[in-house]
């Protein structure tokens, strides 16, 4: 140890390392007679992050690209030196056995990384659980355009309702014969010509998928004209006009009331207006409890809760919405809606 203590007959000290050490008692009598002794010993590490480790063990052989909604087990293994006694779950607050086994469902709010604390008689080691897999995700993107003849300024977005969208910016639009006006990994603008039309989404991140729609959009031309004879006598005599786009305002009809029961009559709740480009409703309990929310035209409620999939019971209930028609003007409102069963 190098040191040299002098305390009479108790001698105290404290060692912080592990190691091998000798320790020398030398004593002196009454007579002036000196005796000595040595002891040697070890002082071994208690248990630490150096001696101590802990994997995941999966019931699946192959982590990648998995479809959303797999399952599979996982099962803790400590290794130590020591004796553990329990694990302690920092995300969960819950104490476990060493040997603790969990079902895992992708696409479920996944954790990745799993904050542990292996707990042992006398002290608690601070580890980290780490269990790596990639998910097969579906793109997939919503438009606007509903195949009418469109007026030559006409514009049409594609939304991107990938579930991974709201957190993943790996997404590149492929789209032909357009005029793009803005473009982000969530949506594209663009001003179509005539002719077929080929839009895509793919998505370049890990497990790479994409999706796309084909179809045929018609663009007023300006130099389209329809011909009127004003002079019976003279044919010859004619008026030319130019073809005008029309563009009606959006009609907010939605129903007062639905019956979700099953019996094929009303089993939905939907919009039944017409010319709405964009459409956003909510749609709140009697306590002011979001219950269901849509950003679709052609939304149906089925009368869910829709994060837990729980049925709404009867009663009434408010639903506050936004329109955009093609005109561009909105319309904003709040009705009740009764559903019945």
């Amino acid at each position: 140890m190098g040191e040299q203590f002098n305390n009479g007959t108790n001698a105290n000290f404290t060692i912080n390392e592990a190691g091998f050490y000798t320790l020398i008692i030398q004593v002196e009598d009454i007579n002036g007679c000196y005796g000595s002794e040595e002891i040697n010993f070890q002082i071994l590490e208690g248990p630490s992050s150096t001696n101590t480790s802990a994997t995941l063990n999966s019931s699946l052989s192959n982590h990648d690209c998995l479809d959303v909604g797999t399952s599979f087990e996982l099962t803790t293994e400590i290794t130590s030196i020591f004796s553990p006694s329990s694990l302690y779950w920092h995300q969960t607050e819950i104490t476990t056995p060493v040997d603790y086994s969990f079902d895992v469902e992708t696409g479920n709010n996944d954790v990745f990384n799993y904050h542990v604390q292996v707990e042992f008689d006398a002290c608690n080691v601070p580890l980290i659980l780490e269990h790596q897999y990639t998910i097969q995700y579906e793109t997939s993107f919503d438009n606007d355009y509903n195949g009418n003849l469109l007026c030559k300024d006409d514009n049409i977005t594609l939304t991107n309702t990938s579930p991974n969208a709201t957190w993943n910016t790996n997404f590149s639009w492929d789209v032909e014969n357009v005029e793009i006006i803005s473009e982000s990994h969530s949506s594209i603008e663009f001003l179509p010509n005539n002719g077929i039309y080929n839009w895509q989404l793919n998505y370049t991140g890990p497990c790479p998928s994409s999706n796309q729609a084909t179809g045929l959009v018609t663009v007023a031309d300006d130099n389209d004209h329809v011909t009127a004879a004003i002079n019976a006598a003279d044919s010859t005599i004619q008026s030319h006009s130019n073809v005008r786009c029309f563009i009606p305002p959006a009609t907010n009809y939605f129903p007062n009331a639905f019956s979700p029961n099953d019996d094929n009559i009303n089993d939905t709740y939907k919009f039944e207006g017409s010319f709405a480009k964009k459409l956003e409703v909510y749609i709140f309990d009697r306590w002011g409890k979001l219950i269901f929310h849509s950003n679709k035209v052609n939304f149906e409620w089925d009368g869910k809760i829709k994060d837990t999939g729980k049925l709404c019971p009867q009663g009434s209930y408010n639903m506050k919405y936004k329109i955009i028609g093609y005109d561009e003007n909105s319309i904003k409102d709040e009705i009740p809606i009764m559903l019945l069963r």
